[in-house]
């Protein structure tokens, strides 16, 4: 890939003689950092994985990825990175639910605010996604939270 550019990890051992893998693909996205640092150490180093390629979703044929939900709530004001997607076939089409945690200070009193809140986030997901999705607030804390590979997905 590119410098900067987002691609899927895949290793392969050179120093393996008995081992027969040529390349080992981790279905890991991620990026190449090159710049020096903050430690003093210059060689080439890998970004934070962010996501894997094998997480897409296919919503009445459009494939949807749970990271363009988090990018989208990450410009969000008054939410948390916290979320769930539940995707359900009740209809006998694919149905996405996004159960987005909000912060305590974007909770309203007022219904007529918090719903244009919710249709708010709905619109916007809806145009980075290109499918409709249904979103419901949750209290601060109500998405469960783990201590190992975070599972955004329940199907």
């Amino acid at each position: 890939m590119p410098d900067g550019e987002e691609g899927e990890l895949v290793l392969t051992p050179l120093g393996k003689h008995a081992i027969p893998v040529l390349r080992y693909r981790t279905h890991d996205l991620t990026r190449v950092v090159k710049e020096k640092c903050a430690c003093g150490r210059t060689t080439a180093r890998m970004q934070k994985v962010r996501s894997r390629c094998d997480d897409m979703l296919i919503i009445r044929g459009t494939n949807v990825f749970p990271s363009q939900v988090e990018d989208v709530l990450s410009t969000i004001e008054g939410v948390t990175p916290h979320y769930r997607i539940v995707v359900d076939n009740e209809t006998g089409l694919d149905r996405m639910v996004v159960h987005v945690e909000l912060k305590p200070e974007a909770f309203s009193d007022s219904f007529e605010e918090m719903d244009a809140f919710r249709r708010m986030i709905e619109e916007k997901l809806k145009s980075v996604m290109l499918v409709a999705s249904k979103v419901k607030l949750v209290e601060p804390g109500g998405i469960e939270r783990s201590t190992g590979k975070t599972k955004h997905v329940q199907d």
